[in-house]
């Protein structure tokens, strides 16, 4: 359950950021360690098709859907 806490906590940030986000400022906008914060953005990057996040070359992530 809190695994999918904060991945809504995520979500919401990208929303409420309206762009791009590099890890260490989404982990800071959630409130959690920047290895959560980077394995909940590992996965939703490697949902394939499902896929609702995408590292840029630079590390920046950006929400797809």
């Amino acid at each position: 359950v809190k695994t999918v806490a904060r991945t809504l906590d995520v979500l919401e940030a990208f929303a409420t950021a309206r762009g791009p986000l590099s890890p260490s400022e989404l982990a800071r906008t959630i409130r959690v360690p920047v290895v959560s914060c980077f394995a909940i953005a590992r996965t939703l990057e490697a949902a394939g098709e499902r896929a609702v996040l995408v590292a840029r070359a630079d590390g920046i992530l950006r929400v797809t859907i």
